[in-house]
């Protein structure tokens, strides 16, 4: 596996990972549960980072993805902790990763065949 589908296999399992966090909870119960909340971000975190290691040339392939968007919100989270907008992590949650997970799975598997 070439380092960039390592970093997509990165994204890929840190989305998954934070919606099983979240899984049965409500904004509210999610918002008031800071170990839950903490790993959430911490996933988003990973998601940014190994987004800003996806070389341009696959990033140019797949303009679907917010490749910039998705590593401004670890930049968010890393550099102004103090003041994370929860509703925006609850709707990365539950209304962006849905439909990037599928994309991610599908770039990850184009580049399978592509290295195979």
């Amino acid at each position: 596996m070439t380092n960039y589908r390592l970093y997509l296999k990165n994204i890929f399992e840190a989305m998954d990972a934070a919606q099983a966090f979240v899984s049965g909870m409500s904004f509210d119960a999610f918002v008031a549960n800071d170990k839950t909340a903490s790993a959430v971000l911490q996933k988003l975190k990973i998601v940014g980072e190994a987004a800003k290691k996806v070389p341009e040339t696959i990033r140019q392939d797949h303009p679907q993805v917010p490749w910039q968007q998705m590593t401004e919100i670890r930049d968010q989270i890393v550099h102004a902790y103090f003041a994370v907008d929860y509703t925006v992590v609850w709707d990365t949650l539950k209304i962006d990763i849905p439909v990037l997970q599928p994309i991610i799975e599908q770039i990850l598997e184009d580049t399978k065949k592509e290295h195979a």
